[in-house]
C-alpha cells in the first residue's frame, strides 16, 4: 500500500505516479518501456536478491508470499547466471558428487 504523503490518504492508482518516474528516468517514449510496469520490479526485486545467494525462504518472505512456489515464479535467471551455477557445481569436490560403492 502507498500512501500520499500530502494527504496520508492511501493511492488506488499509481499509473500516474509511475508514468512520471519512467518520465524523470528519460524511459517515457522509449521501445518497450510502454510494457514496464510497475508490478515488475517485484520481479527484478526478487531475481536480484536470488543473484546475491538469498534463499527462497527470504525472497518469498521480502516479497509477502506464504508459498516459497510463488516467489519462485518471480526469480529469472539468465544464460549468465545458469552457467555461473554451473562453474560452481564443477568446483565441488568430486567426493561429494560421484556417488561410492560400497563392495561387500
Amino acid at each position: 500500500m502507498f500512501v500520499n504523503p500530502k494527504t496520508g490518504n492511501r493511492f488506488y492508482r499509481i499509473q500516474n505516479s509511475w508514468d512520471s518516474v519512467l518520465r524523470k528516468a528519460g524511459l517515457k517514449g522509449k521501445p518497450g518501456v510502454d510494457k514496464l510496469r510497475f508490478h515488475d520490479l517485484r520481479h527484478t526485486a526478487a531475481t536480484n536478491l536470488a543473484r546475491a545467494g538469498k534463499d527462497i525462504k527470504c525472497i518469498a518472505h521480502y516479497l509477502g508470499h506464504t508459498d516459497v512456489k510463488t516467489s519462485a515464479r518471480y526469480i529469472h535467471y539468465s544464460d549468465e547466471d545458469l552457467k555461473k551455477g554451473a562453474e560452481a557445481l564443477a568446483r565441488v569436490p568430486s567426493d561429494f558428487t560421484t556417488p561410492k560403492v560400497v563392495s561387500s
